[in-house]
């Protein structure tokens, strides 16, 4: 209690109104910098506020990625403020400029946070739809798609990668046949990137696909290559079957895996083969 006191009236109660106000705006926000609150408050040649409130201890900052967040101790008082006024309206404006500035300048994970705070369900299943193959990988629960009730490609796939990491397999197999059974013009890639993930797929068979997928439609993209794991040879599978056996044998799959997918997925085979190479001693 003594110590609650002591933040609200020799440290709090000492900020004047606009100091309090950026703080109470902030607090709604995962993180501001200089950019955001230009765009989104209209708040220019805001900086020097900013640095004078960290220094005060009022804001903690990300060196590396300069921007701020509010100080934790200082929640209550923020939360105390908001109840003085009314900022209903406001604060339905703010999470749907918050969530188009995040998602516009890359930030997903933030922009879904905001539209779920504002609460219109349409805007952020739009936007979890848009970003479908980031969503399951951003570290954040998307257990509300296992309650949607269409059958498009896109929400099969985050529903079975939901399933996965459940360890659902009866799930995750029944939303592959549903993806399986879309002609949108992803759910044939969507269906490779989920029979990739099968731990029960052959990896040649697999390959024998992404071929085939290769001479009628182009590149395909693999969405996340080592899911949460920190091995770029046992990810979401074993790709060691790449590496292994005659010569002749492991140029047709390399060359089967650098024709039909893209740079990034060129980059990750090599970094897992040097581990492979690692795994068995071989220089």
């Amino acid at each position: 209690y003594e110590i609650d006191r002591y933040i609200r009236r020799e440290i709090w109660d000492t900020l004047s109104t606009d100091e309090k106000d950026i703080l109470c705006q902030a607090e709604e926000c995962p993180w501001i910098n200089e950019e955001l609150c230009g765009d989104v408050w209209k708040k220019s040649e805001i900086l020097g506020q900013l640095k004078k409130l960290e220094r005060k201890g009022f804001f903690l900052y990300e060196s590396k990625k300069n921007r701020w967040k509010v100080t934790p101790v200082f929640k209550q008082c923020i939360l105390e403020e908001y109840q003085n006024i009314n900022r209903s309206d406001s604060h339905t404006d703010l999470m749907r400029s918050l969530g188009e500035w995040y998602e516009i300048h890359g930030y997903i994970r933030e922009a879904l946070y905001c539209l779920k705070q504002l609460g219109e369900e349409e805007i952020y299943r739009t936007c979890m739809l848009r970003h479908y193959m980031e969503v399951p990988h951003l570290g954040i629960s998307f257990d509300e798609v296992m309650e949607w009730e269409e059958c498009s490609s896109k929400i099969c796939y985050l529903r079975a990668v939901c399933c996965y990491y459940k360890q659902d397999w009866s799930g995750f197999r029944l939303e592959m046949q549903r993806v399986r059974q879309e002609t949108d013009e992803k759910a044939e890639e969507i269906y490779l990137n989920l029979l990739y993930m099968d731990p029960e797929e052959p990896l040649e068979n697999w390959l024998s696909l992404l071929e085939n997928y290769k001479s009628r439609r182009g590149r395909m993209r693999l969405y996340n290559i080592i899911g949460n794991s920190c091995s770029f040879l046992c990810g979401f599978r074993d790709l060691s079957g790449l590496f292994c056996g005659m010569k002749k044998e492991k140029r047709k799959k390399e060359n089967i895996w650098k024709g039909s997918l893209g740079e990034e997925e060129w980059k990750v085979y090599h970094l897992a083969e040097i581990e492979y190479y690692i795994e068995i001693k071989r220089e």
